[in-house]
């Protein structure tokens, strides 16, 4: 077969596929076997250290007019060599049919796994792990990897989900596995067959949420949630919204921290411009004039977040300034309520000096007054600490730096202050 490919100029693999488009008969059939010979490495083309088998194997999808039609056919051929049940046949130590028996085993659910084909390949995969025969290595190969590969990226149902939330959470599982495996477990699990493709958001909110515990005790754990959440975003493109994706966290019940490292105000998807239903931070929220029409419906994360109805006027006027606090606060590598106070009172009044410069009087007083109540939650905590006959601003802040206020920059807080106390 390969010298007749090589005079052709087509892949083996290919010219092996158009003489058996689908599986001929059982495991130890002619076209069977030489799938055998492949991942074994035991034949031309796959022999030799320098040949990784199954990366040559799916080579073959480079010179193929239709990628998809060859892995579907590659997958069917796999499914054959799965059914025979290798599992088994070393527990009984046959291995007569693959002599190099780890090599063999190891290629062949690393291809499984690159294939992948949910409709193909899910059953006799459960079917192998429902049996629980697969030793962690066989001759020095590692088995346990590129079997829960195979078992993650051809998901036909939630029948793991058990084992993904026990990685989540760092628990033991006989798939072994760290919490980011556990994590593209979930995110590649369907609710049923027929959803396959479209993101379970309710699940993959869940699986966000443990690792947004986890991640509690990292400094940079802002940093690494948003990239988490961004990631898991990337195969569902818009399917995934961030709309749903909030509403998953509220029902998972996400530390606010992290909902606020994700995003501080989001859209719902599908509605009109003239009425539109909306998440905001509660600290956008304040900054809405009472002549903007407004509804807050409901308040989640201990008041940090509100649902909301907006107007036109309020949608457009939401638009324009939730987009500077989200680059000061999403930018800020700093997590705590100070650092976050002090985000807040810097873009506040640069927002106020910008709705100034527009003339807009009512939306800067809304403003100013957000401002306002933010830092009178400061000044109060800071007198209580500090009577007021002994209470100076700069008190305050060193009052603030003791307290691990993460700033690069107190004195505008100084200032603030220092006016609010005047008035």
């Amino acid at each position: 077969m390969l010298e007749e490919a090589a005079r052709n100029n087509v892949h083996p693999v290919l010219e092996w596929l158009e003489r058996y488009p689908e599986p001929a008969g059982g495991a130890d059939s002619a076209d069977a076997q030489q799938l055998v010979r492949w991942l074994h490495g035991d034949d031309g083309a796959t022999a030799g250290e320098s040949v990784d088998p199954p990366v040559w194997i799916l080579s073959s999808l480079e010179d193929a007019a239709f990628p998809g039609s060859v892995r579907r056919q590659l997958a069917l051929h796999c499914r054959i060599l799965l059914e025979r049940r290798p599992d088994r046949m070393l527990v009984a130590g046959d291995t007569s049919r693959f002599w190099r028996a780890g090599q063999y085993l190891h290629n062949l659910l690393r291809l499984c796994s690159e294939l992948p084909a949910p409709e193909i390949l899910w059953e006799p995969l459960l079917a192998i792990y429902r049996d629980n025969l697969l030793p962690a290595t066989v001759d020095g190969y590692g088995i346990t990897d590129p079997f829960r590969a195979a078992l993650i990226r051809n998901q036909l149902g939630p029948d793991l989900e058990g084992e993904w939330f026990a990685m989540l959470r760092g628990e033991s599982s006989r798939l072994g596995g760290t919490r980011m495996s556990g994590l593209r477990g979930v995110l590649a699990m369907p609710q049923s067959s027929a959803t396959l493709g479209r993101p379970w958001t309710s699940q993959i909110a869940r699986a966000l949420g443990e690792m947004a515990r986890y991640l509690e005790k990292f400094p940079d754990k802002r940093q690494q949630f948003r990239l988490l959440v961004s990631d898991a975003q990337k195969p569902f493109g818009s399917t995934l919204h961030h709309y749903d994706l909030i509403a998953g966290a509220i029902e998972s019940n996400w530390p606010v921290w992290a909902v606020e490292a994700n995003c501080l105000y989001v859209k719902a998807p599908g509605a009109t411009a003239r009425h539109m239903r909306a998440y905001l931070w509660k600290y956008i929220a304040e900054c809405i004039p009472e002549s903007y029409p407004s509804q807050r419906l409901n308040s989640y994360f201990d008041g940090a977040f509100f649902e909301m109805e907006l107007s036109a006027e309020a949608l457009e006027y939401v638009d324009e300034i939730a987009p500077l606090f989200e680059e000061n606060l999403l930018g800020n590598p700093f997590s705590s309520v100070g650092a976050m106070t002090c985000v807040v009172a810097k873009v506040t009044d640069q927002l106020e000096r910008r709705m100034r410069s527009k003339g807009k009087r009512l939306a800067a007083k809304a403003i100013l007054s957000a401002r306002e109540r933010v830092l009178g939650q400061v000044y109060s905590a800071t007198v209580i600490l500090h009577p007021k006959k002994s209470w100076t601003p700069q008190k305050g802040i060193d009052q603030f730096k003791a307290g691990r206020w993460e700033t690069q920059d107190l004195s505008g807080v100084h200032g603030w202050i220092e006016e609010l106390r005047a008035r």
